[in-house]
């Protein structure tokens, strides 16, 4: 994959926020399981797929992006996540630069963006309560 899109030795080697995994493994990783799931490609043995007919169908008139909201469209995805509203059609589907959102980021990526704003508003509360705290509270 990092040969056939050029990607450079930094590309390469771009961990994910908790710098244990390669983001390019991880991205590719997902790719494949929803992929799969979605039912445009089977998985024939381990590191081994290939396109299904269905997936034959999209590569034929492909879309601008493949993004969850896309995957959204064939059921076998949709029993995957339940609980994701279904999308409204061609016009729901983002057609912008990617942006770290649920429907473009992995779960992994999504837990590292929570736990990180989780973190944010943490430290804000202190910082206020140690600026709202009298100076006898530090002696």
């Amino acid at each position: 994959m990092a040969d056939r899109f050029h990607l450079t030795e930094e590309e390469r080697n771009q961990l994910l926020p908790r710098g244990r995994q390669a983001t390019i493994a991880n991205r590719t990783h997902w790719a494949l399981a929803y992929l799969t799931r979605a039912g445009l490609l089977n998985r024939v043995s381990r590191g081994n797929y290939v396109t299904s007919d269905k997936g034959r169908s999209v590569v034929a008139s492909p879309p601008e992006r493949i993004t969850i909201p896309f995957l959204r469209q064939f059921p076998e995805f949709r029993t995957l996540r339940p609980d994701d509203p279904i999308p409204d059609g061609p016009a729901s589907i983002v057609a912008d630069p990617p942006v770290a959102t649920e429907a473009t980021s992995t779960p992994d990526e999504q837990i590292t963006a929570a736990v990180a704003a989780i973190e944010a508003d943490r430290r804000a509360e202190i910082l206020q309560r140690l600026l709202d705290a009298p100076p006898a509270f530090f002696e």
